[in-house]
């Protein structure tokens, strides 16, 4: 992957949501992309148990799809909370000024039971969520491997001629 293809964000406003790396896909589209070139391997710590789900996947998953958007519009969040397995992190991205969210793996919040029960089961905790920011300016390795993914299977996209 050339380090130039990261100045340029896949996903941008004001071409109606097209970018002239991804003409045709709507930020859904990315989020889905992102998500599917997820696997076990890209897990850390007490996630790297998890087979086949989103749990775990979070960071990764919203510092690439960070990279692949226009950075300058879309925020990193970050929520901490307790669960059965002790202290758990969710991140996320909110578009600065709409304040729209784009979550890569929301969906692991599908049936989730909050011991807190201030939070919504079933819903990610948005609303205990904090500004935060990545750990690296330029992609982490683990986000470097999403992000070649998601551009390899665009390629494939392409040369198809029809999304997937």
């Amino acid at each position: 992957m050339s380090s130039s293809i990261l100045e340029r964000p896949l996903f941008q406003e004001e071409n109606g949501g097209a970018s002239p790396t991804l003409p045709l896909l709507s930020l859904e589209e990315v989020r889905q992309m992102v998500q599917k070139a997820l696997s076990p391997e890209l897990l850390r710590g007490r996630w790297r148990t998890e087979q086949g789900t989103l749990d775990g996947h979070c960071y990764v998953a919203s510092e690439a799809l960070w990279h692949l958007l226009d950075k300058s519009l879309w925020q990193p969040h970050y929520a901490l909370y307790k669960d059965a397995g002790g202290r758990a992190t969710h991140w996320w991205l909110v578009h600065k000024d709409t304040l729209e969210i784009a979550d890569p793996t929301k969906e692991q919040y599908d049936g989730y039971k909050f011991l807190d029960k201030n939070l919504e089961d079933g819903v990610p905790p948005y609303k205990i969520g904090k500004i935060g920011n990545f750990l690296t300016k330029e992609p982490s390795q683990r986000a470097k491997i999403v992000i070649d993914r998601v551009l390899f299977s665009y390629e494939l996209i392409q040369k198809g001629g029809e999304k997937q």
